[in-house]
């Protein structure tokens, strides 16, 4: 994560761990989770484009840089 440097890719900050766990400190972002939006009702189609466009951008960007993502 901290190789990808793109508006719509939340920057990792730092990374902790203990024995048992790993914490992950990432950037601050307002308005929820995508999946929470698309979960609760459909969304309109020029926000849903608006969406979908975002997150081609950040895909081609990714492989683009020889970068793996998951999801």
């Amino acid at each position: 994560m901290r190789l990808v440097h793109h508006p719509n890719v939340i920057q990792l900050k730092k990374v902790m761990a203990t024995k048992t766990k790993i914490f992950l400190v990432m950037e601050c972002v307002r308005g929820g989770e995508l999946f929470a939006k698309v979960a609760k009702e459909r969304l309109k189609e020029d926000l849903a484009r608006k969406y979908f466009q975002q997150l081609i951008n950040i895909v081609n960007y990714c492989h683009s840089h020889d970068v793996s993502h998951h999801d």
